[in-house]
């Protein structure tokens, strides 16, 4: 049941208010921008015979009757979007320009005030079974699930590819390998990530062959001082921090971490650089591991160690049959002893790298505390809010880092302290 409607060339280019206005079992008027366009009552609806055939009464539907579906379409058929405008035919793709956008701005429904049922899952219309039983019809994208997830978590910030309008303050970073290396592209590339306010970033030995000369696209023995400049100076150019995706395996050769901050201080970079994972650095021996340390204190660069991520695919076996040997975190005592500002963070969420996250900040921290650490970290956790430019926020960030990670936001102030559940071991 409806009526057509004629629409000028501004319904392609501006908002209009589309309404409907339905009396169970009386009436149904449709509305553009306010006016009524259309009524249909139910004397309309009556029983007609010409003596030869007879139609029988139709109902406007009541809304007690699960069979009865509520009207409430709103279609558009005319020569504006290349369809007949004589039928609702099908759309002629091969004359419809894309892209091509149909925006809803907003979707609102009011009840009656002497009948007013604010249930979203009445008996006669179980919305909860629906949904349940056809999940694949509200699925959203990785992306957004993350950022969903993240809200639902009470993150303040996270460091995303993505690139959604949610709660959560978002920062882009450019993560690509360091074999990027078509010039014209870089720069492409660097340009965006400044008109969009993002942070550029790219991954450093951290294939699992990192530091193997075999492996081009991270490790680029023949011209990593190459990439790395010029991924410095793009950065220098546009006044862009940077963050690094480095070391993330068991490889002692894999010093990623240390050819960054000799990058970083050499292009005089010194408190602009993150680097995240740094697995390998559990690896190295005592002297090489003294010259990393040293390397990145003297450029200021901040470590992220994202535990549950790392636990979780280092020195796993992709045929299964084997236990994985260890821990697969970076040295974060280490570091800090040696006077490097370092972070704790979550990391893939709900990807093929890790599936179980839910950007649950608390959850991370726990783990680390178990994992990572002897006494209260607290310590540990302050560095990240001032590298990634969350100072005007006055919170302390629990996170950073590249990919999916957010940051769980405490108010400096008037907080004195957060508490958490504990219950000691029993002897």
């Amino acid at each position: 049941m409806g009526a057509y409607s004629q629409l000028d060339e501004s319904f392609w280019s501006e908002y209009h208010t589309f309404g409907l206005l339905w009396q169970p079992g009386e009436y149904i008027r449709w509305f553009i921008d306010g006016t009524l366009v259309y009524e249909l009552n139910k004397e309309a609806l009556q029983a007609k015979s010409n003596g030869t055939y007879t139609v029988p009464e139709r109902l406007i539907p009541r809304g007690t009757d699960v069979h009865h579906r509520k009207p409430g379409s709103v279609r558009s058929s005319c020569q504006g979007m290349h369809m007949d405008p004589d039928s609702f035919g099908a759309v002629k793709e091969d004359d419809l320009p894309y892209p091509s956008q149909f925006k809803i701005d907003y979707v609102r429904v009011y009840q009656n005030p002497e009948n007013v049922s604010t249930t979203c899952n009445p008996p006669d219309h179980p919305t909860e079974q629906y949904i349940a039983c056809n999940r694949d019809l509200y699925l959203i994208r990785e992306e957004e699930q993350a950022l969903v997830t993240a809200t639902c978590q009470g993150a303040a910030s996270c460091v995303s590819e993505a690139n959604m309008d949610y709660s959560v303050e978002l920062q882009g970073v450019s993560l690509v390998v360091l074999s990027f290396r078509d010039e014209a592209a870089a720069t492409a590339l660097a340009d965006l990530v400044a008109a969009h306010g993002g942070i550029l970033g790219a991954a450093v030995c951290c294939a699992e062959k990192g530091a193997d000369p075999s492996d081009d696209w991270t490790t680029c023995e023949q011209d990593r001082d190459e990439l790395l400049d010029r991924i410095f100076r793009l950065a220098k150019e546009r006044n862009l921090d940077l963050d690094f995706h480095t070391d993330e395996n068991g490889n002692e050769l894999a010093r990623g971490l240390r050819y960054v901050a000799l990058k970083a201080e050499q292009w005089g970079y010194q408190g602009r650089v993150v680097c995240g994972h740094c697995c390998s650095l559990a690896f190295q021996p005592p002297e090489e591991l003294a010259k990393t340390l040293e390397a990145v204190r003297r450029a200021g660069v901040t470590v992220v160690s994202l535990p549950l991520v790392n636990q979780w695919t280092q020195d796993r076996s992709h045929e299964g049959g084997r236990t994985p040997r260890w821990r697969g975190i970076t040295l974060l005592h280490e570091l800090r002893q040696a006077g490097i500002p370092t972070a704790i963070s979550s990391d893939n969420v709900r990807d093929q790298f890790y599936a179980y996250g839910d950007l649950d900040m608390l959850e991370v921290f726990t783990q680390a505390f178990q994992h990572l650490l002897s006494r209260c970290p607290l310590s540990v956790v302050y560095a990240s809010s001032s590298q990634y430019g969350l100072r005007q926020r006055r919170t302390v960030d629990w996170g950073g880092g590249m990919w999916r990670r957010p940051s769980m936001r405490l108010p400096c102030a008037p907080a004195a302290a957060t508490l958490f559940q504990h219950q000691t071991g029993l002897a």
